[in-house]
């Protein structure tokens, strides 16, 4: 696997992602799209949708270790991604969002189809074999938090 030292070179240009983490942009944007605009587009297929995208984002992306994929989803503002336990073929993460107070769990549900493809996507990558996720939400201080579940 190659050495790859910012891992948002892959998908962006060198001078978008320095200009990018120089300006503070509100969420206001992301929570529009999260709450909105996905199930507008997307419809009933947006679950599926965005899982998809996840996972073809994935193959875009070489990330060799959890911390990566980590760091790689605060700087996507996507949100704070913990590994609660690692298996031979199993991983659990968490994923909490201050924003996900603020979202109707129907709608977490649908939305977080995106991350939860991208994670099994990137294990999938790691294993060198399909992996599936399974997500899992609930209430945590300062509202809901999701368990991603992936297995390969």
């Amino acid at each position: 696997m190659k050495k790859v030292d910012d891992h948002l070179s892959q998908l962006f240009p060198a001078q978008l992602i320095t200009y990018a983490e120089r300006i503070n942009m509100p969420y206001l944007g992301y929570h529009l799209l999260r709450h909105y605009l996905f199930e507008k587009v997307l419809g009933e297929s947006e679950s599926p949708m965005l899982y998809w995208l996840g996972k073809d984002l994935s193959k875009q992306l070489t990330l060799d270790t959890t911390d990566s994929l980590s760091l790689l989803f605060i700087r996507l503002g996507l949100g704070n991604l913990t590994l609660l336990k690692r298996e031979t073929d199993r991983y659990v993460f968490e994923l909490s969002h201050p924003l996900y107070e603020f979202m109707p769990v129907d709608r977490l549900r649908q939305t977080l189809s995106f991350e939860s493809g991208l994670i099994a996507g990137i294990v999938s990558d790691w294993h060198g074999r399909p992996a599936h996720a399974a997500l899992e939400l609930y209430q945590g201080s300062g509202g809901y938090k999701a368990r991603i579940i992936i297995t390969s």
